[in-house]
């Protein structure tokens, strides 16, 4: 009997819901105990660096490419890198269409800038279905909430999954982090609003920490790339100040 293949295992693997041969203790306590609903959703991976760093901010460029080739993507380099600078703000003096694994402040800044760069470059469907995302950015990222308010929040996450159509047209949008965007929801009405269990902070420490390894002279040559990958990063507060989130 020939061996089952990839492919067949993980259609297994998919119908079970585990993998199999592996118990899993917090399943034997019981149906009122989930430890799903211990796992909350990170705005930094799921809206800024995943849904639109990853995947909605590259199919608009496509878009963008699709309709009117490289001059679209020139056009809009040339109109990001006129809008002045702002303090909490990155500036972008030389485009944004070519940089890849930004921050998530720059991933926000260019939201921030995008729409009126783009409105007569794309159709109308991608301009609003872009909006409505940055709306619920911005809702979840509020550090108070209201009945009301998560409501509205919930309107807006059911009126985006309606609007993706425009991009599913470009690829396919089920993948992990858009499932995640629909459990902020559920998160923020369980633990608080989003700044309480979101990663940000913890990886602004991290961040510190890397420069001070990278400013030392033991790790000084040591490694180029990371280097460089800490220099792109955006400026954060001081090492005690980090050191404060983390303690609280």
């Amino acid at each position: 009997m020939a061996k089952p293949t990839t492919a067949q295992k993980l259609e297994t693997f998919a119908q079970i819901g585990q993998v199999p041969f592996v118990q899993n203790a917090f399943y034997e306590l019981g149906p009122t105990f989930c430890i799903h609903s211990a796992i909350t959703a990170d705005p930094l991976h799921v809206i800024y660096i995943g849904i639109f760093g990853y995947h909605l901010w590259g199919a608009t460029k496509k878009l963008i490419e699709d309709n009117h080739g490289s001059t679209g993507l020139d056009l809009v380099d040339s109109r990001i890198c006129r809008i002045p600078t702002s303090p909490g703000f990155s500036h972008f003096p030389h485009g944004v269409t070519t940089l890849s694994r930004l921050t998530k402040k720059d991933y926000q800044s260019i939201m921030i800038q995008l729409l009126p760069c783009i409105m007569d470059l794309v159709s109308s469907d991608v301009v609003t279905c872009l909006r409505t995302l940055f709306d619920i950015a911005m809702m979840i990222s509020n550090t108070s909430h209201t009945e009301a308010s998560l409501n509205t929040l919930e309107q807006y996450l059911i009126q985006f999954d309606g609007q993706l159509d425009v991009f599913r047209m470009e690829k396919d949008m089920d993948f992990p982090k858009m499932h995640a965007l629909s459990l902020h929801l559920r998160g923020i009405r369980w633990h608080g609003a989003a700044d309480s269990f979101g990663t940000e902070h913890m990886e602004a420490m991290q961040r510190c920490q890397g420069l001070r390894c990278i400013k030392s002279e033991e790790c000084r040559g040591a490694n180029d790339t990371s280097r460089h990958s800490y220099g792109q990063s955006s400026h954060h507060s001081s090492t005690s100040e980090q050191q404060f989130w983390f303690l609280f």
